[in-house]
């Protein structure tokens, strides 16, 4: 009995979201109200007490450090007054006290077993001890023979100017709907010794039998979510690891996709414990992406504005505003502990992670690498919830950073006040939503782990003797949501779809005396793997993954669109159904959101909030830009205390 992937299978019962409890980057927010799907914007006062504390964090032994009444003295006066990322308003004295004694609190929190300790920013976790040597040679060992294969089989990324080698890449022989072959959990039992995964998967409800008498897996997202993120041609394939219960070791159930067991089964263990040194970081980024937790905030209110006299009739008529000092939200008192997030606990599980092995490559005629996009990972049809990268090899390359940044709702200001949010929290009209955290130092050795709700963007590096080679090197591991009601079909019930696996193993199998199969000639063998159901070859997954490819840059469009940059605008938050009907009788639009996006919301906002009274007559205003001010928003997000290296 064969069974293959379908898109055609029944969804369960209705719901605009994933089963799981955590959230996932993959929404319209036109169709979603306020605090359903993003973070509050924080002030600037608050992101620059962030980032001073994450280069404090960043310090040899900060955590021995910053007990030290010098080393903190030193600190604190290095600290106020300096210049800051973010605005131009340099942190006050309280600000920097406060965020001295939350160290205490950081501290508290660092597993000295594991190295385990909080990031550059909330729900973002690592350790540069996570990984033990003997661990790292074991994998380098294994990494050797991947990339140990002649230059032709060599798998270049495409589109990465010859730059990025993948070894292991979820996107070749990806599921494909109507092709890959399944078996469910009962045509396993009495085959061969696999453990029966935690959750069950009833074959009835993955797949629909076609004309032939197979079947084909399916997937079971509801009709009700955006299509935009939903591939209706392709998964990418988990392997489901079999946590302990101590939560020391892995066990593998099936196989990492590419990665072929007979060849590089000595690779399986070493990824089982890899697999298993993340579990602790996981935990605790799933901790802080719990539906409806929002990380605790440092700073207090609103801002407030004054201006410094009042408005003249032509300032009136112009919009232009006097001259004002806008006084940013302030830390309440001094620090207290925060309250923890929720407990997650993954030992005893089952989790399903998708794999990725890639190294970039760096030459002298091509010393750099310009760095990446901002993404997340996967679609709804992996719905990956936490990514953990393992950074185990670098020679001659620069230092690079991993960036990240957040989608947020629009900020609390007052009417129009466009001035006011810009100074506050950074928002000038028509800016996205959205607000950057900071970023990591991807140096070798160190374990990082982050919520999939974040865009990531790899931070360009280059050679540093550019007259030899120089590369970096990491290990991906995808984490699933742990807490899908409808786990997705993984490499336990999907067999490998690489034809040349199988001419491998038939011809193993021919040359066993013992074996039916040496009786038949070499020709009749290959025959039979040409014509086995649910394979491809090389060239047939290498051409596939290219359309995976697009259809994913499209969905990152989307994803821009629709989550990450979507436009700031007060008029739009306030009163986004009269201006979309105002603008329509003018035949009229905004050069800043598309007319599709009005539409959207002022359904939304008719739906949900009684609308403001229009005018009788059409919209006859203009789009005015936003007051020169004097605290200008900074791009970077990275302190440069030159003095704090000393200490």
């Amino acid at each position: 009995m064969s069974l293959i992937l379908t898109t055609d299978w029944p969804a369960p019962e209705a719901s605009e979201e994933l089963s799981g409890v955590y959230r996932h980057p993959f929404h319209d927010r036109s169709d979603y109200t306020e605090d359903e799907c993003e973070d509050q914007p924080v002030s600037a006062n608050e992101r620059n007490m962030c980032a001073l504390s994450a280069v404090l964090r960043s310090k040899p032994q900060w955590w021995t450090k910053y007990t030290d009444p010098d080393i903190r003295a030193r600190w604190k006066s290095e600290a106020v007054g300096a210049p800051v990322p973010y605005g131009k308003i340099p942190l006050k004295e309280e600000e920097v006290e406060y965020v001295l004694d939350e160290l205490t609190h950081y501290a508290a929190m660092r597993d000295p077993v594991t190295g385990i300790e909080a990031s550059v920013a909330a729900r973002i976790w690592q350790s540069d001890s996570l990984v033990d040597e003997d661990l790292r040679n074991e994998l380098l060992d294994c990494v050797t023979k991947l990339e140990g294969v002649p230059d032709e089989l060599k798998d270049w990324h495409p589109r990465a100017n010859g730059q990025v080698l993948d070894l292991v890449h979820p996107s070749l022989y990806p599921g494909v709907y109507g092709h890959t072959a399944v078996q469910p959990y009962s045509l396993l039992q009495g085959t061969r010794d696999v453990p029966r995964p935690q959750y069950t998967i009833d074959p009835a409800t993955i797949v629909v039998p076609d004309s032939y008498g197979s079947h084909r897996l399916s997937s079971e997202f509801p009709a009700m979510i955006s299509a935009s993120f939903i591939s209706p041609r392709f998964q990418w394939l988990p392997t489901d690891f079999v946590i302990s219960e101590d939560g020391a070791s892995a066990h593998v159930l099936g196989y990492i996709n590419n990665l072929e067991p007979r060849v590089h089964a000595s690779s399986y263990p070493v990824l089982e414990r890899l697999v298993a040194r993340f579990v602790p970081l996981w935990e605790r980024v799933l901790g802080e992406t719990a539906a409806g937790y929002l990380p605790p905030m440092r700073t207090e209110g609103g801002y407030k504005k004054d201006h410094l006299r009042e408005w003249t009739e032509e300032e009136l008529e112009t919009g232009e505003e006097p001259p004002f000092v806008i006084t940013l939200p302030s830390v309440e008192g001094p620090f207290t502990a925060h309250p923890p997030p929720p407990t997650v606990d993954l030992r005893g599980k089952t989790l399903q992670v998708i794999v990725k092995l890639a190294n970039i490559h760096l030459t002298p005629d091509a010393p750099e690498y310009p760095g990446g996009s901002w993404h997340v990972e996967g679609m709804i049809n992996e719905a990956i919830v936490s990514t953990g990268i393992y950074y185990y090899d670098e020679d001659n390359v620069t230092e690079s950073r991993l960036a990240y940044r957040a989608s947020v709702n629009a900020p609390s200001v007052g009417q129009h006040d466009v001035s006011g949010a810009r100074a506050t929290y950074g928002l000038a009209r028509d800016d996205p939503l959205m607000q950057t955290l900071g970023a990591v130092v991807t140096k070798a050795g160190r374990s990082i782990a982050f919520p999939n709700i974040y865009q990531h963007q790899v931070q360009p590096f280059a050679l540093a003797d550019t007259s030899r080679p120089g590369h970096r090197k990491i290990l991906a591991l995808f984490l699933v949501d742990p807490s899908l009601e409808h786990p997705r079909p993984s490499t336990t019930f999907v067999p490998p779809q690489q034809r040349e696996w199988m001419y491998t193993t038939i011809r193993s199998l021919s040359t066993s005396s013992d074996s039916r199969l040496s009786r038949l000639p070499l020709e009749l063998l290959d025959a039979i793997v040409e014509n086995i159901d649910g394979l491809m070859d090389r060239a047939e997954a290498e051409e596939l993954r290219l359309e995976l490819m697009d259809e994913r840059t499209k969905m990152t469009d989307n994803n821009l669109e629709e989550m990450f940059e979507v436009p700031f605008n007060i008029s739009l938050i306030s009163f986004a159904a009269g201006i979309y009907i105002d603008i329509k009788a003018n035949k009229a639009k905004p050069d800043f959101i598309t007319e599709r996006r009005l539409a959207r919301r002022a359904q939304t906002y008719e739906s949900r909030v009684a609308l403001p009274s229009r005018p009788n007559t059409p919209f006859q205003g203009t789009w005015s830009s936003s007051p020169t001010l004097s605290v200008e928003p900074c791009q970077s997000s990275q302190y440069s205390y030159a003095s704090f290296d000393t200490a």
